[in-house]
């Protein structure tokens, strides 16, 4: 993630790698290998190289778990097939999303996270994010858009650890978001009790 950040950025600023090996005072090749992804920078070089390409890296203050933090838990959980524990990680998202404050929601949803395995859960992580955000009126990050393989049909989350539980969807109810990812979840659903 990081190696494409570096060169999206190089390259949005019509940069060479070897414009940015110059400034890091080392060889262009050196340097392809940290934009490869080949090798991982220590932090110090990492900003350099960000400041090179014509970035800036910013930081905040927070308790909250990123989304990418989340899909990680929620990703565990679903192959424990721990589907409540699941929807509580998912539903804590959408919670920390509408309660940060406006700059923090938009950091916490920055990094893309790890593809889920489940292509519903990663369809639906994705509709949340732009939902909490969308309703908030902040920016979507770019991951977002192309984060799960389209699913064919509507599905419905499963979140029951041992019942086969299915409800019918009031789809009148169903945020914009999840319905064109054909995630059948209701706005009810997504707020915390």
């Amino acid at each position: 993630m990081f190696a494409d950040t570096l060169k999206r950025m190089r390259e949005s600023n019509g940069l060479r790698q070897s414009d940015i090996a110059k400034k890091l005072n080392t060889s262009q090749s050196a340097y392809s290998y940290i934009e490869s992804g080949t090798r991982v920078p220590g932090v110090d070089l990492a900003f350099r190289a960000l400041r090179g390409a014509g970035g800036q890296v910013a930081f905040f203050p927070t308790r909250r778990l990123t989304v990418a933090q989340r899909a990680e838990a929620i990703g565990d959980a679903l192959e424990e097939g721990r589907f409540s524990v699941a929807y509580r990680a998912f539903i804590q998202v959408a919670d920390d999303l509408m309660n940060a404050e406006p700059a923090e929601a938009v950091g916490l949803s920055l990094t893309e996270p790890e593809l889920l395995a489940r292509s519903e859960w990663a369809n639906a992580l994705a509709a949340l994010v732009e939902y909490s955000l969308h309703k908030r009126t902040l920016p979507v990050p770019q991951w977002t858009a192309n984060y799960g393989a389209p699913l064919e049909r509507p599905v419905a989350l499963e979140f029951s650890d041992s019942l086969d539980i299915s409800f019918p969807v009031d789809l009148q109810l169903v945020p914009p978001e999840f319905a064109k990812r054909n995630v059948l979840l209701e706005e009810p659903e997504i707020v915390s009790a």
